[in-house]
């Protein structure tokens, strides 16, 4: 019986742990300033309001264009859950560009990859759509964060070697105590700094 106890309070606090450590993508900082109530369409609606307020935006990327002055990501933008993950692009309400300076490589931030950004709007960029002409609201990214999956696979006993922390060996785990039977782990979600560098995990 105390051994039961034992493991379920383990599980208990390796879980609380892991969440309670595992960041938002974006800073506080831009996070406090950011106009919540700002999405793609009202800024369509009403740029010159909207300019030089921050917003924080996520979606998949369309297209990506360098050059001599830095790059242009083209991106569907959906609501963001409360992770700061994009959701799926069938809840897009538009689409939107976002510049920045410096080179981004296009093998990396290809078509369809998750982004969420802080970025300040700067105004409306007027572009051809198929046959008519799109309103696309244009922001400067003060932080960029990109999304990748990590699959899914099978541990066993007596070791649980979960994708961060390390594992240092039955039954610790990062330097807790932590209580693991063989099984399946799910996938999780990376977030990535445009710079480089895993900076955390869904």
């Amino acid at each position: 019986m105390k051994k039961s106890v034992g493991i379920a309070v383990g599980l208990g606090c390796a879980l609380f742990l892991m969440t309670a450590c595992t960041p938002y993508p974006i800073e506080k900082q831009y996070r406090k300033e950011a106009a919540r109530e700002l999405d793609v369409a009202s800024v369509q609606a009403h740029p010159e309001s909207a300019s030089g307020k921050v917003v924080i935006w996520g979606g998949s990327i369309i297209d990506i264009a360098n050059d001599s002055s830095g790059c242009e990501l083209t991106i569907l933008e959906t609501p963001l859950d409360q992770d700061g993950y994009p959701l799926s692009d069938s809840y897009s309400r538009g689409r939107f560009k976002a510049a920045i300076s410096g080179f981004m490589d296009p093998l990396v931030f290809k078509q369809g990859v998750r982004v969420t950004l802080a970025g300040k709007i700067t105004g409306i960029e007027k572009g051809k759509l198929g046959q008519v002409y799109y309103a696309y609201p244009k922001v400067d990214i003060l932080q960029l964060r990109y999304w990748q999956s990590v699959p899914s696979y099978y541990y066993g006993a007596p070791y649980y070697n979960y994708p961060w922390g390390g594992w240092y060996g039955w039954p610790y785990y990062g330097g807790y105590w932590y209580w693991g039977y063989p099984g399946w782990h799910h996938g999780v979600r990376e977030f990535y700094d445009f710079r480089g560098g895993v900076r955390g995990r869904r």
